[in-house]
């Protein structure tokens, strides 16, 4: 009978006090006033921390991408990619590449395009903005995306592997159209959210 009144009462207090829960994990990071320069080179070491290869920086425009990284799944322990048990099941079931792109905006325009869909990471910044000559807060944005690598015309045998074959497409090599297509199928959300928290605490602790 102690037991449940203990319970009991730990409920109540959980229900009074909704202040106490934290808050959902999020892509998304605030960045003080005066603090862009430390929010961005600390956006690049968490890449580098998780060996993601860097792609593109940009401090004018605000953006940093990462190339485009194969993962593994059970094939690649300890890989900066791998963030749940899920995610190293489906990448050892099929080859998965990610690409990670870091967006810094004005609190204004983050709003009015946030959510964004997965996109590709060189895709352009919306709007061409000199934020190194801000002086208000700023606000980024990590976007991980999962791209399926796919075999155009490759046909598996299911009795042997030795039976596959591989079809031609005569029209798409006319056009150049190479035997490999990436085709983005989801986002990332835990790999964002290490990435954010990553920036988060490197300004808690730079002063």
């Amino acid at each position: 009978m102690p037991l449940r009144i203990g319970l009991a009462l730990l409920l109540c207090v959980a229900v009074l006090l909704p202040g106490c829960v934290a808050p959902p994990p999020s892509n998304r990071v605030e960045v003080p006033a005066g603090r862009y320069d430390d929010a961005f080179t600390a956006a690049i070491e968490a890449l580098e921390e998780r060996r993601l290869p860097v792609d593109r920086v940009d401090a004018r425009a605000g953006v940093i991408t990462s190339a485009a990284i194969d993962s593994p799944g059970l094939a690649g322990a300890g890989d900066g990619t791998q963030t749940t048990t899920r995610n190293l099941i489906q990448d050892t079931a099929h080859r998965h590449v990610r690409t990670v792109r870091i967006e810094f905006t004005t609190p204004e325009r983050d709003e009015a395009t946030a959510p964004e869909p997965p996109r590709s990471s060189i895709a352009a910044s919306p709007a061409m903005l000199d934020l190194r000559d801000q002086e208000g807060p700023l606000v980024a944005r990590v976007v991980v995306t999962v791209e399926r690598v796919a075999y155009p015309g490759r046909r598996l045998e299911t009795e042997s592997v030795r039976g596959s074959s591989v079809s031609r497409d005569v029209v798409l090599q006319s056009r150049g159209v190479g035997g490999i297509t990436r085709i983005p199928i989801r986002r990332d959300s835990a790999l964002e959210q290490r990435l954010a928290e990553r920036v988060r605490r490197e300004l808690q602790t730079v002063e």
